[in-house]
């Protein structure tokens, strides 16, 4: 009886093939809220992102997602929003190869590495460490560092739990991730530090939030 069992317990131990693979035309909406301070101002970035996922081949995508009821808090007032809708360019391994568009006086691209997933080769309880290249403009080289930690259900479905740390020049993200097979975010919670927000001629730290809106 333990021989038999053996080998589903063996199974329940391996990484599943976890890629970045949208179907074309998908879409999907995720709810996002991150919390940020400045220079010791707090703000809020609430939204409801929409995605739409197209020119998919073997190499990557595009996607383009545009920000519905996005409202920005600041020690308690409500400031004016202004996005435009943000499109990306992204490669089968999670490298951002193109962005454009976003949440004015931020930086777009560093911002959305915050909740990108990147399908590194991982084994439970290691850690694989990967670099993605950069435009050498906008956006930086990175080095991503990604666990497997095992099967997770959650409000929006089953999926899998990798802890993933990101670093962008001086970015710093960690982001706890559970995603489908295809690589959708069902749940996502991050910290970070030194996010540019040149408007402000600084950087936030901040904690986040990005869950698949049923």
């Amino acid at each position: 009886m333990l021989r038999a069992l053996l080998p589903l317990a063996l199974f329940g131990l391996q990484a599943p093939a976890v890629t970045l693979a949208p179907v074309e035309g998908a879409k999907t909406v995720h709810l996002s809220s991150l919390k940020l301070n400045l220079g010791g101002i707090d703000a809020t970035v609430d939204s409801e992102i929409n995605a739409v996922y197209s020119k998919v081949t073997p190499e990557g995508f595009d996607v383009e997602e545009t920000l519905a009821n996005l409202k920005v808090m600041a020690n308690g007032q409500e400031l004016p929003a202004n996005a435009d809708p943000i499109k990306a360019s992204i490669g089968k391994d999670g490298t951002l190869k193109t962005l454009g568009g976003g949440v004015k006086g931020v930086s777009a691209a560093m911002m959305y590495l915050i909740f990108r997933f990147v399908p590194a080769p991982a084994e439970t309880g290691k850690t694989t460490t990967v670099t993605l290249k950069g435009d050498g403009v906008e956006i930086p080289d990175q080095k991503v560092e990604s666990t497997y930690i095992g099967p997770k259900k959650v409000e929006a479905g089953e999926g899998f739990e990798f802890k993933q740390k990101t670093t962008a020049n001086e970015l710093v993200i960690d982001t706890d991730f559970v995603v489908k097979a295809d690589g959708t975010i069902l749940e996502a919670t991050t910290k970070f530090t030194g996010l540019p927000v040149p408007q402000a001629g600084g950087s936030a730290d901040g904690t986040g939030t990005r869950s698949l809106k049923p």
